[in-house]
């Protein structure tokens, strides 16, 4: 018997990833799928499934007129299964489109969305979810400045918690952060530049990997800078080669907060024995706030004990075009060479000065 489901988890914590997974398992079985996603979500134009680690897929577009429950009936070939993404802006009668679609044409409906909004009440689509679901679960994250279960949206204006408003903007300049209840009410964003920072560099490992590639840049910077889940990939296969590659996580006492990856080749190469800080992000939302010199003496106190051989140079690269890294490298006193690598300008710190 088909069933309807809806998974519900906060900001961040792998809905699409799920969703694009259970239709690769299903597509590899010789099953087709129908995917869907609300009108609403543009952030990679209308009609597109997308997962912060860069895996994207076209899907059927619900508007408010949208009849689903005609549109999977009519279609030529009936579906093994229907996947519904940001589920939490569909109408009451989308919601129990989906269920039409269970109990008449038996077809098992897969619903992913928020469950509630900044101001901690429901979406209508979740709403109605919880209501006629056949099966509910929720797909668990950690909360941005603790260790505890992440239940909650926060969403922030200028470095500013906000609890009222719209449930739904398009656009703006606000950003939103998973938290628990307790730093929902009592959020650390307006107190980050006076608490003491306790920056410490972690390997990625089985329990953080999935915060790592959680972590992101401002829209404007990705132009710039790879993807985590290419970085994650790219440490993978160089290390198999037998290159040393050390992906690491930056935290500020337990809040992960940036990522950094740094390689060493004695072998080939421009780096020449020497070291190259191959990544380097501060998450969005942790930027601005005084993190790069600290995170970058830890770098350089990492690179000081020698985890692959004794080196007298950090060197890195960065676009022309990227005047925000280049002047933030050229004032911790990184020095460009005239160099050019993979059309990126070559710049390197002396490690016998002394920070």
């Amino acid at each position: 018997m088909a069933q309807l489901y809806y998974r519900y988890g906060t900001m961040n914590s792998g809905k699409t990833i799920e969703i694009l997974k259970v239709a690769y398992n299903y597509e590899e079985q010789g099953k087709g799928v129908v995917i869907m996603t609300s009108a609403l979500d543009t952030r990679d134009g209308v009609g597109y499934v997308s997962s912060r680690i860069g895996m994207k897929r076209p899907a059927v577009a619900i508007e408010e007129t949208t009849d689903i429950f005609g549109f999977i009936r009519d279609l030529p070939e009936k579906p093994y299964c229907v996947l519904v993404d940001e589920a939490q802006f569909l109408k009451r009668h989308h919601v129990y489109d989906l269920a039409r679609v269970v109990d008449e044409l038996d077809i098992p409906v897969m619903a992913f969305g928020l469950k509630n909004d900044f101001r901690n009440e429901l979406f209508e689509g979740s709403k109605y979810l919880l209501l006629l679901a056949d099966k509910i679960d929720e797909i668990k994250t950690i909360c941005q400045y603790c260790k505890k279960k992440a239940t909650m949206v926060l969403r922030t204006q200028n470095g500013l918690p906000v609890y009222d408003g719209d449930q739904i903007q398009i656009g703006g300049n606000e950003t939103y952060i998973s938290v628990c209840r307790k730093h929902y009410f009592a959020p650390l964003i307006t107190s980050k530049r006076n608490k003491t920072m306790t920056i410490e560099l972690r390997d990625v490992t089985i329990k953080n990997y999935f915060d790592v590639l959680n972590l992101d840049v401002k829209e404007y910077q990705k132009q710039f800078i790879a993807t985590n889940a290419i970085s994650l990939a790219e440490a993978y296969v160089y290390t198999k080669n037998g290159d040393f590659v050390a992906p690491l996580a930056v935290y500020d006492n337990d809040a992960i907060i940036g990522f950094v990856m740094l390689a060493y080749d004695k072998k080939i190469g421009i780096s020449n024995g020497n070291y190259l800080l191959f990544r380097f992000m501060i998450d969005k939302y942790f930027q601005d706030q005084g993190y790069f010199k600290p995170i970058m003496d830890k770098v350089l106190d990492y690179v000081r004990t020698a985890p692959a051989g004794l080196s007298n140079k950090l060197w890195l690269s960065y676009e022309p075009e990227n005047e925000h890294a280049r002047s933030c490298y050229l004032s911790y006193g990184f020095k460009e060479t005239g160099e050019i690598f993979e059309n990126e300008v070559v710049a390197i710190y002396d490690l016998t000065i002394e920070k």
